[in-house]
């Protein structure tokens, strides 16, 4: 079985060593010579640095809440929804779901502000 190209056998894995051509042996002796930057960064390094705290404040603060929610568009297997207690059809989309919570409350809110509990309580003010 050839592993590589230029190493047809499984020698590396029985001795687990690996040979380096010294530097005056290459065609160029400077190739072999790392560029070591201590306590100093390209200005490439501040670039890719930047982008990425961008992308991650921007993903943590400017997405709306909730961000992650089970959509009709990452989740089309969940979709329509049934929810009897807003209304027997159901629903195709997140919108529309959000549109049918939001007039049940408000069904609610009236329901609470029409019924006698709530006028008596408030009779006290």
């Amino acid at each position: 079985m050839k592993l590589y190209e230029y190493y047809p056998t499984v020698r590396f894995f029985e001795k687990q060593m690996v040979r380096f051509t010294q530097p005056s042996a290459l065609n160029d002796p400077d190739e072999s010579l790392p560029n070591l930057l201590f306590g100093r960064f390209t200005e490439e390094d501040y670039a890719v640095a930047r982008e990425k705290a961008t992308r991650k404040l921007e993903a943590m603060f400017m997405t709306p809440f909730p961000s992650r929610r089970f959509d009709e568009v990452s989740f089309p297997g969940l979709w329509p929804v049934k929810e009897l207690r807003l209304r027997p059809e159901p629903f195709a989309t997140t919108a529309e779901f959000d549109r049918g919570v939001g007039e049940r409350a408000v069904e609610l809110v009236g329901e609470l502000a029409d019924s006698p509990s709530a006028s008596s309580a408030s009779a006290g003010f």
